[in-house]
């Protein structure tokens, strides 16, 4: 197995003079013609890297891989107007977790929005499809294994005012049923095979 290289930039690339750049602003607080010209820069050299972590998350949730690059990119202008040249790390180590940030943000927004009422169901969201990945989940028993690992992660959830505490496997269970139907939604408009 290669050993993985570092980026190294192209020649002649400052990146802490594009950086500047694209951080100056007027009066009003727009960003100048030379300042979306060094932004635009910017993205287009750190584009590879936004887009592999879009595409981590395209895979993993089923969501469109431009809408999750779209919104890494946003988060990448973020960090750009947000970075501070006085610090010794480079734009990427700052970017990065603005990058994560944007791109969560807008899986939770696509497919959470509905789904989750809990902090657990949360929490099992981002575990979940991990989980599968990891475990290569398949089959007959994929869903009693997939219960099984997500009980032992689960933490224990507060007890609801005036209802009974639910045991973390039927929380699981709960919480495998919200995410099927969230993921496949069913149109009302679309007629049923079984009315034929």
């Amino acid at each position: 197995m290669k050993p993985k290289r570092a980026y190294t930039p192209p020649a002649g690339y400052d990146e802490r003079a594009l950086i500047a750049a694209a951080q100056v602003r007027t009066k009003a607080g727009k960003p100048t013609p030379r300042a979306l010209a060094a932004q635009t820069t910017l993205l287009r050299q750190w584009t590879p890297a936004i887009a592999k972590q879009a595409g981590l998350h395209a895979r993993r949730r089923g969501l469109p891989f431009d809408d999750l690059l779209q919104e890494g990119s946003l988060g990448f202008l973020h960090a750009v107007n947000k970075f501070d040249l006085k610090q010794p790390w480079r734009l990427w180590a700052y970017a990065y977790r603005w990058v994560q940030a944007y791109i969560r943000n807008a899986v939770m927004a696509a497919q959470l929005i509905n789904m989750t009422t809990t902090q657990a169901d949360r929490q099992l969201f981002w575990q979940a499809g991990a989980i599968e990945g990891r475990l290569g989940l398949t089959g007959d028993d994929s869903e009693d294994c997939l219960v099984r690992v997500l009980v032992q992660r689960l933490r224990s959830e507060p007890k609801p005012r005036g209802r009974p505490r639910r045991s973390k496997e039927q929380i699981v269970r709960d919480f495998l049923v919200k995410r099927a139907a969230a993921l496949h939604p069913v149109s009302l408009d679309a007629p049923r095979p079984d009315l034929d």
